[in-house]
């Protein structure tokens, strides 16, 4: 059933409502069965609980790599293969694109037949595809388009400009993020400035909220915030919509249910408040993206909602080594805002997690660029089995180079995305523009792209005509051809005709073909191919796999332009395949979540760095970076490295940091030291009895050298090795050490 042509007045002439009770043994449409055992045998006594748990909420508290996924498809496919319940009434949501493939892939293989109305998707899909049948109840056409991050950015900065800020003091990314975050909260613009009236800083953000929302509704545009806030508008003002979707999705399964915002849930707990069949997934101990909106409350106080909610806890991990589960869980049972559970593996003891103290950043990333070598060399591993997680992006350029010096192949994960790069983006707004007349942003950036000597005096006379007369910019281009210069009226008139011709090609020809047009046509591809740009021949290699993207989208779906750039727009890097390239995996803890990798190494394991420093004042960000430690360490299946530099540049100044107060936190039976003079020496606090706070990586203080870093403890225990900035390494007999322990 297609939403887009369904109407709650429709509802009791679809049929979903008439359907008679399936026959024993059979689905709902008289197919066979698979084995309702069968899909029972596979799981543990926690997962098997969750699968068949019945008649009302449920919550289940699944730790790292304890099956979480499993949980959910299974119970999908057990709800379908006991023909309880019919595939047009499960909605299940995640957060990727890839998820939710991989979850319907997997539920269908279950089945072992695919079931085109199960509805497993994103928020922002879903939301979209239940506006495309009823915008018009909010005020936008059914053909709206949707902007990615980068156009929301560029459309922010033309408000800014049109309300004269000063971009130094009012960048335009730091107010859009305020009203993304009024968007989450569900406050309307009205709200917001009646909220912070007075307030100097947040009614510029007004200003821009209302102007930035004034000139998406004109274009019949909306952000990817804009889909959640207009689909809960739908729901509380016009509550039949409401009862059309509570009866159609009977049963509402949420992922990763830690990273929902305060307005996801509230969509959700709409969908389900009344049938109350509602399974919720998730692990507040990986709830790590406070920053964009994620509120980890929505898991944590579930049952103040859900009052008779019925809680599974998986609690044994199937993917990393016993000492990196006992190290990771002795970290995480330090937060005190978690529901609790206790991790557990029956997989082998593995290595010990290793600590490496380094003098400083360069040693640091040193060390793991010959480990991997070294691995790669003599245990035959693959560079694919590495990754490197990171704090900061900052953090990359010392490994970046270290690793080039020893030829380990690397990339970058989240580096600049396939739809962010230029020439994708050039293409795609000529899609845009043919779609979406209104699209300003798109026939602004395609106007002179490649060049064909329109100038910005006559984009500033079309822009200017377009406001005096309230009209889109491509009207407004369309009466200025006949006002402009001579030779501008012509090379108006003749990319206008272009655009015709592209338009005709797209109704007629389908997606791809118009994309062959708009390569061709315009000269994009021959102006690519003569120019002296050293990624020329990338930036040619990009635009043609946009192409097979296109071919492959309409074998799948049809020559449906909006669903094609409704797709795109909603795309995100973490959709991109799991396959890798035979190379080293540099990437930010944040970017981690959900991979995982045979060996793993966490750098910066210092201080203001892990906690970040921003964190340090306040408890609730403390925890939150507790968490993301946490998240990056059960990322490794077999092997766990933490590295931490004695001293760092900071603004282009060494700077000792102590070790990060995580790496106290762990026990040091499942710990080993390395160190390249010493090799391996059990736990990495290593003290003598003389000496009970010579911990690696505590500050100390000298009378004559200042503050410095213990590097190392040495022959059993007599020698210490401190490390003082613009100093360098000094050894202390143990028992005469002039030193402060800080």
């Amino acid at each position: 059933m297609d939403l887009r042509d369904t109407s709650p007045e429709r509802a009791s002439s679809t049929g979903l409502e008439n359907h008679t009770r399936p026959q024993p043994g059979r689905g709902p449409l008289g197919e066979p069965r698979p084995s309702v055992q069968g899909l029972l045998e596979d799981l543990n006594p926690p997962q098997r609980e969750a699968v068949e748990h019945r008649g009302g909420p449920l919550l289940v508290l699944a730790g790292a790599g304890s099956g979480k996924t499993r949980v959910v498809t299974y119970r999908m496919a057990h709800l379908l293969a006991t023909g309880e319940v019919r595939p047009w009434n499960i909605l299940a949501v995640t957060f990727t694109n890839k998820a939710a493939r991989e979850m319907r892939e997997r539920v269908w293989g279950l089945l072992g037949r695919k079931e085109p109305d199960l509805w497993v998707s994103t928020f922002h899909a879903t939301c979209a595809r239940i506006l495309r049948g009823h915008a018009h109840l909010v005020g936008y056409p059914r053909e709206f388009s949707i902007l990615d991050q980068a156009d929301q950015l560029a459309l922010a900065k033309d408000c800014c400009k049109e309300l004269n800020l000063d971009p130094e003091r009012f960048p335009a990314g730091m107010l859009l993020q305020h009203v993304s975050d009024a968007k989450q909260a569900f406050v309307s613009c009205p709200q917001y400035r009646a909220r912070w009236n007075g307030d100097y800083l947040r009614e510029k953000v007004g200003r821009l909220y209302e102007l930035y929302q004034e000139r998406l509704r004109r274009a019949g545009a909306m952000d990817f915030d804009d889909l959640l806030f207009w689909v809960l508008t739908l729901f509380l003002e016009h509550p039949q919509v409401l009862e059309f979707y509570r009866r159609r999705w009977t049963h509402v399964l949420v992922d990763e249910f830690q990273d929902t915002n305060q307005i996801q849930y509230r969509i959700v707990k709409a969908l389900a408040q009344e049938h109350r069949q509602i399974c919720v997934v998730g692990d507040d101990d990986q709830s790590i993206y406070s920053w964009r909106g994620a509120d980890p409350t929505n898991i944590l106080e579930f049952d103040r909602d859900f009052p008779d909610v019925r809680v599974v806890r998986l609690e044994q991990n199937y993917r990393s080594t016993s000492h990196i589960i006992q190290a990771a869980s002795s970290l995480i049972r330090q937060n005190r805002m978690r529901r609790g559970k206790d991790l557990w593996t029956a997989n082998e003891p593995g290595d010990r997690v290793a600590v490496y103290v380094a003098r400083d950043e360069r040693e640091e990333a040193g060390f793991v660029a010959r480990e991997i070598r070294h691995l790669v060399a003599r245990e035959g591993s693959r560079p694919a089995d590495f990754a490197v997680f990171y704090r900061t992006h900052a953090q990359s350029r010392a490994l970046e180079e270290e690793l080039l010096d020893c030829g380990v192949p690397f990339a970058i994960y989240g580096a600049v995305g396939f739809y962010e790069r230029k020439e994708v983006k050039d293409v795609l707004a000529y899609l845009r523009a043919l779609v979406y007349p209104s699209d300003d942003l798109s026939w602004k950036r395609i106007l002179n792209v490649p060049r064909r000597g329109i100038g910005p005096k006559t984009l500033r006379a079309a822009e200017t005509l377009a406001a005096g007369e309230g009209v889109p910019l491509s009207q407004a281009l369309e009466l200025a051809a006949g006002a402009a210069p001579k030779a501008g009226c012509a090379r108006l008139r003749e990319f206008l005709q272009l655009m015709d011709r592209l338009k005709n090609r797209l109704q007629e020809e389908g997606v791809a073909s118009a994309l062959k047009g708009i390569l061709q046509e315009t000269g994009y591809l021959s102006e690519l191919r003569r120019s002296p740009d050293p990624l020329a021949g990338q930036r040619e290699e990009n635009l043609e796999e946009l192409l097979n993207i296109a071919v492959e989208y309409e074998a799948e779906q049809g020559a449906n332009p909006l669903g094609f750039l409704e797709r795109v727009a909603l795309f995100t890097d973490l959709d991109l395949s799991s396959h890798r390239e035979d190379r080293v995996s540099l990437m930010t803890l944040h970017s981690a979540k959900g991979l995982e990798f045979p060996v793993a190494f966490l750098v910066g394991m210092e201080e203001g760095l892990l906690p970040h420093r921003s964190s340090l004042e306040d408890p609730a960000a403390l925890e939150e970076e507790r968490r993301l430690c946490y998240v990056g360490m059960t990322r490794a299946r077999k092997r766990l490295y933490l590295c931490l530099a004695a001293t760092r540049r900071v603004w282009g100044t060494p700077k000792s940091l102590p070790a990060s107060r995580f790496l106290w936190e762990l026990p040091a039976d499942h710990l080993e030291s390395l160190s390249l003079e010493l090799g391996v020496s059990p736990g990495w606090q290593e003290h003598s009895g003389d000496r009970p706070n010579a911990v690696v990586g505590r500050w100390v203080r000298h009378s004559a050298f200042g503050v410095g870093t213990l590097l190392r403890v040495e022959a059993g225990g007599e020698r210490l090795v401190v490390h003082f900035p613009g100093i360098g390494e000094r050894r202390f007999i143990t028992r005469e050490a002039p030193l402060e322990w800080l």
